[in-house]
């Protein structure tokens, strides 16, 4: 009689969790469940990458997973900090599971997952220095604001007068002139 070999079944599904949207300059976190839909134990090589339609953006390299029994699921997580210069708009995250080594073994899945790359907007606000006021007189506030985000946007301001905790005064809201990432406007009050 002959003899014969029976290979085990070496197959994966991968998923890549939802992603929310990121902001330019955040990090964005790519995480893949692996579930091995295999007859064997073992590990499974990831990559992920992130494309903008056909065009490669990033490369977010390669992970191995534990060791991964018939019919559980293990994750692997990638990171990466979307630079300050991509557009706002849509990408896709998109990752592969492999039977080893990704690019030198088989290859079993993929997933897609779109998220939404979104502007950066933060300011920083500074009031200028007053002086006391003698009551009667006009009271002038002045709010510096700083555009630290990406993007060249107007902000609204709103200010207004406490005694602690108690308002006494709301002064109403005004909205800058257009500032550009690093520049500063004042409103007056």
């Amino acid at each position: 009689l002959g003899t014969f070999s029976v290979n085990a079944a070496v197959s994966a599904q991968i998923t890549i969790q939802s992603i929310s949207s990121v902001q330019k300059g955040s990090q964005l976190t790519v995480k893949c469940n692996i579930k091995n839909t295999g007859t064997s134990s073992r590990t499974f090589g990831v990559g992920a990458e992130i494309n903008d339609g056909s065009t490669l953006k990033a490369d977010l390299g390669q992970k191995t997973t534990s060791t991964i029994s018939p019919g559980s699921t293990s994750s692997v997580t990638f990171t990466y900090t979307i630079p300050t210069s991509w557009t706002a708009k849509d990408y896709t995250a998109h990752a592969v599971v492999w039977s080893g080594t990704p690019g030198s073994s088989d290859w079993l899945d993929d997933d897609n997952e779109t998220f939404t790359v979104t502007e950066s907007i933060t300011a920083q606000i500074t009031i200028n220095s007053i002086s006391s006021v003698l009551k009667g007189d006009q009271l002038t506030v002045t709010c510096n604001v700083k555009n630290t985000g990406s993007s060249s946007r107007t902000f609204s301001v709103g200010a207004e007068i406490n005694d602690g905790s108690t308002l006494k005064a709301d002064l109403g809201q005004k909205t800058t002139s257009t500032i550009s990432p690093g520049s500063t406007s004042s409103v007056t009050f």
